[in-house]
């Protein structure tokens, strides 16, 4: 740790916890560390790329600041100067942003830099600082590149994995989906396609969560018969029934709260005769579905 102290000072006077942090983390010669300012905003210019975000030219960050400590609050800083007195002057950083991703670095091979570094990985202006004071507005987050990496990598391989789905699905299929998600079950097979495909851009990892759910796909099911006139439920008996002959096909359990979609959508799943009478289900829908001949 190269933080430095003064005699009768209490600037950089840390824990072992604290120190210990710094000597797990210090700062190659030949590494490069790179940090995000969260200070962007949206440029709004129509004739821009959409979701261009904007940066400040430049940044001046403060090189001292308190930070919570085993103890409570500690001081620490980049000590530029002390005078006769006893009064400290600290560094400031200045940072010129990359203008496409608000991002700047420090190198190991500057001594200046591995004095910044250290404070930088501490203050509370650092969103990553597992010592900052929560009630001070981060102002830049440290860059995990490889993670970064791995992350778009993994959303890619998500989105295609939703691609593939929603390419395999036909029309029946896409609206047991859709209805999960609110989409209304009358669109056509090219329009429900578009807005499948554009909930998946959205977050491809949280829809492929959902679609992989099989609990989100019977529920859709019984929307969808029940949609039909194939399916209903009375609630006074507390049964799903046929409609078309009044025949039972799920007695429920009362529960106070109970969501009767959630439950016949159990009974479906994990009941003896459950997956039978779900593809029964999906056989009336298809058939409800089919264009009758003129």
């Amino acid at each position: 740790m190269s933080l430095k102290t003064v005699d009768g000072l209490k600037v950089n006077v840390v824990s072992k916890k604290i120190t210990e942090y710094l000597n797990s983390r210090q700062l190659k010669r030949d590494e490069i560390v790179k940090y995000r300012l969260l200070t962007g905003v949206k440029n709004t210019d129509k004739d821009k790329t959409d979701g261009e975000v904007l940066y400040p030219s430049s940044v001046s960050i403060p090189l001292t600041e308190q930070i919570i400590d085993d103890n409570g609050l500690v001081t620490i800083g980049a000590i530029k100067s002390v005078d006769n007195n006893g009064n400290v002057t600290f560094r400031k950083h200045f940072v010129y942003p990359t203008k496409n991703d608000g991002t700047f670095s420090l190198r190991g091979s500057s001594a200046a830099d591995i004095e910044t570094y250290e404070v930088l990985e501490l203050i509370s202006l650092n969103k990553n600082s597992p010592f900052r004071d929560p009630a001070v507005t981060p102002l830049f987050e440290r860059v995990d590149t490889l993670a970064e990496a791995n992350a778009r990598s993994g959303k890619r391989k998500a989105l295609k994995d939703c691609y593939d789905a929603i390419q395999r699905w036909n029309y029946s299929e896409m609206q047991q989906v859709a209805v999960g998600f609110g989409m209304p079950t009358t669109l056509e097979l090219g329009e429900l396609k578009d807005r499948l495909e554009t909930l998946a851009e959205a977050n491809p990892t949280a829809f492929w969560n959902v679609i992989d759910s099989e609990e989100h796909r019977v529920k859709g099911i019984i929307f969808l018969a029940k949609e039909a006139g194939i399916l209903a439920f009375n609630a006074v008996e507390n049964h799903w029934f046929l409609p078309e002959n009044g025949e039972t096909v799920a007695e429920l359990q009362r529960a106070e709260g109970a969501d009767p979609t959630a439950q016949f959508a159990k009974i479906l799943m994990t009941g003896a005769k459950g997956e039978a009478l779900k593809q029964t289900i999906e056989k009336l829908i298809t058939a409800k579905n089919r264009p009758t001949k003129k």
